[in-house]
């Protein structure tokens, strides 16, 4: 400045925690340089927490010399300290302890964490032999139950990378309805809290991206968690929804134990295309024919064909419940003009399945298939997937038996008898016996029967 006489004056109030003005607080403000302090003034602050100090700067100081105030006193946890500020004439600094979170969480977490000792939440366990979830709900004066949300929560988070206090919010709300009504007891003393926390991780991911947003909104209003999850909700929906299409990808899809990844693998669609796939799936609000039509219009990434393929892979797991042995082989017929489409395969005879899962081999079966009735568990598969596609198809499957003599008797075993004895015996009327066509039908219009409660 090279003013030995410029004086410069800054003033304001400290104010603590609890919102009350700190008196008989150290005040100190310092001159900042790239790498240095020096103090130029220091004083106390007044009953009513009001400090003024005046000060001089260096005579070789910058046009626009910065200046730091810092506050120090018992009654501060820590020390308060200004944002570095243009030295002015006249300045008003004032400083204050910004408020703590008064949200459920935030007490509940503030709460728990000096009982902790050593510990992190991540180490809380309730087990036979270990009572820490009991322990701190004894100490805190509060239940076990939102202790345990707590633990998940912050195993979610680590699990996750988003926000215990996210996770909290839907556990307090209990959103979603398919929530365990009981977070400890589901974890059966601890045996399947990895378990637990990946399926409660699956259902709240697996919710309506709008669904998710009114939940967080909703727990920001009622202080079930703090005002800092309102700014950062967006990011935490995009980021549940790309867990949820991840979830999608990797989970079992449906029926069996096949993910829906493994399925799209089968219909060798690209990796991108796959998370593009899921992506379009779990934000689906239309019925599936919407669905199909809309994702083949060439605007969402996919090629008719492609979409086409994927669409016949996911038709055929359903019915030999994403076997994917079966699957691919199926697929490659296909691909050969064996079969033209989906009912064609309702031509197939429950011998024909048993032998596409004998050529399968081992993985031709599913795990949990037995034998039932002395059958082979690949004969009661075969039997299984015959019904489904019957049930599926019926008009293909009756044109079938038709065609192949499975269902209309031979005319040899037809017994003609005619009208008159005066018109020919090459012109008559088959006359069918009736116990012999219900022994050969029945077995057809059983299978036919459509079945409530099933595809």
């Amino acid at each position: 400045m090279g003013d030995d006489d410029q004086t410069y004056k800054v003033h304001g109030t400290v104010t603590g925690a609890d919102g009350k003005e700190v008196c008989g607080a150290d005040v100190v403000v310092s001159y900042c340089r790239i790498r240095e302090r020096f103090q130029v003034a220091d004083g106390k602050t007044s009953e009513e927490g009001v400090y003024q100090l005046g000060y001089r700067l260096p005579d070789d100081a910058p046009g626009k010399p910065l200046i730091v105030v810092e506050v120090r006193s018992e009654q501060l946890k820590t020390p308060l300290e200004s944002p570095m500020t243009v030295a002015l004439p006249d300045l008003q600094i004032d400083l204050a302890v910004a408020l703590a979170d008064a949200s459920d969480y935030a007490a509940l977490l503030r709460a728990v964490t000096p009982l902790l000792d050593k510990l992190t939440l991540l180490d809380v366990v309730e087990t036979t032999e270990i009572h820490d979830i009991s322990f701190l709900a004894q100490e805190t004066g509060t239940g076990t139950e939102k202790i345990m949300r707590l633990v998940v929560s912050a195993r979610l988070e680590k699990a996750n990378t988003i926000p215990a206090a996210a996770f909290y919010a839907f556990l307090a709300a209990h959103v979603p309805a398919s929530l365990p009504l009981s977070l400890l007891d589901d974890s059966q003393n601890f045996t399947l809290i990895d378990a637990l926390v990946a399926r409660v991780g699956g259902l709240i991911a697996g919710l309506d991206p709008d669904v998710q947003t009114r939940t967080l909104n909703a727990a920001v209003q009622n202080n079930v968690v703090g005002p800092d999850i309102a700014a950062a909700i967006p990011n935490i929906v995009a980021r549940l929804q790309g867990q949820r299409q991840t979830n999608l990808l990797s989970g079992p899809y449906l029926a069996g134990k096949t993910s829906l990844g493994q399925l799209l693998d089968a219909a060798a669609l690209a990796k991108d295309k796959q998370t593009l796939f899921a992506q379009a799936l779990a934000q689906n609000t239309q019925n599936m024919e919407q669905f199909w039509a809309g994702l083949a219009d060439g605007k969402h990434g996919f090629t008719a064909a492609e979409v086409a393929l994927v669409r016949q892979t996911l038709s055929i797991g359903a019915f030999v419940k994403n076997t994917v042995a079966l699957v691919t082989a199926l697929n490659q017929r296909f691909a050969a003009c064996t079969y033209k489409s989906m009912p064609d395969l309702a031509t197939l005879s429950e011998q024909n399945w048993l032998e596409l899962i004998n050529a399968a081999g081992p993985d031709g079966v599913p795990g949990n298939i037995t034998g039932a009735g002395g059958a082979t568990p690949a004969a009661t598969f075969a039997r299984e997937i015959y019904e489904r596609v019957t049930r599926a198809y019926p008009t293909a499957a009756l044109a079938s038996r038709v065609t192949g003599g499975t269902f209309v008797l031979p005319l040899s075993r037809l017994r003609c008898r005619p009208f008159s004895p005066t018109i020919p015996r090459s012109i008559c009327v088959a006359r069918i016996s009736t116990s012999i066509w219900a022994r050969r039908a029945m077995p057809l219009l059983r299978a036919l029967r459509p079945t409530r409660g099933r595809p």
